[in-house]
C-alpha cells in the first residue's frame, strides 16, 4: 500500500526537495498537485510526472487522489 501525497503549491522548493525525497520513499506516491492557477498546476504535474493537478484545496482532499 503507498502513502499518497498532495503536494499544495507548485513551487521551486517543491521541486528541488519534496519531490525525489516523497518518490525515494518504498511507499511514496505523488498523487497530485495543487494551485491556485489551473494552468499552473496542469503544466507543473506534466513537467513533474504528477497524475493529478487541481486548482483548490476541496478538490485536493475531496477526490480520490
Amino acid at each position: 500500500m503507498s502513502i499518497k501525497w498532495g503536494l499544495i503549491g507548485a513551487s521551486t522548493i517543491a521541486r528541488q526537495f519534496m519531490i525525489d525525497a516523497v518518490r525515494a520513499q518504498a511507499d511514496g506516491e505523488i498523487a497530485a498537485v495543487m494551485s491556485s492557477s489551473e494552468e499552473r498546476a496542469a503544466a507543473y504535474a506534466r513537467e513533474n510526472g504528477i497524475p493529478a493537478a487541481v486548482s483548490n484545496l476541496d478538490a485536493l482532499l475531496g477526490s480520490d487522489i
